[in-house]
């Protein structure tokens, strides 16, 4: 359990899965390891897929993995002070200056 961030585009196809900004689902989970194993069908998904309790940011424009454009650019988007896996996961949203 935890915390799933979506990267959604829909200039994304579903048919292309490298992950990268010329290839990239419409719709593809932000895996909090930083992997793409799922584009890469290397597993169906695995615990650090999610993003379970921490203190401060976890995903910026800054992170691996981030939440940057599929173009590069800084989507101003701040996850930070996510909560325990339980039936409802608490979490921080912001956007940066």
């Amino acid at each position: 359990g935890g915390l799933a961030i979506y990267h959604c585009d829909i200039n994304g196809s579903n048919e292309r899965q490298a992950g990268t900004p010329a290839r990239h689902y419409q719709c593809a989970l932000l895996q909090a390891d930083g992997r793409f194993d799922l584009e890469q069908n290397e597993n169906q998904g695995n615990p650090g897929d999610l993003f379970t309790l921490a203190v401060g940011e976890v995903a910026n424009a800054d992170t691996t993995p981030s939440t940057r454009r599929w173009n590069g650019d800084a989507s101003g988007l701040r996850i930070s002070d996510v909560s325990e896996a339980r039936e409802t996961v608490m979490f921080r949203i912001g956007r940066a200056e």
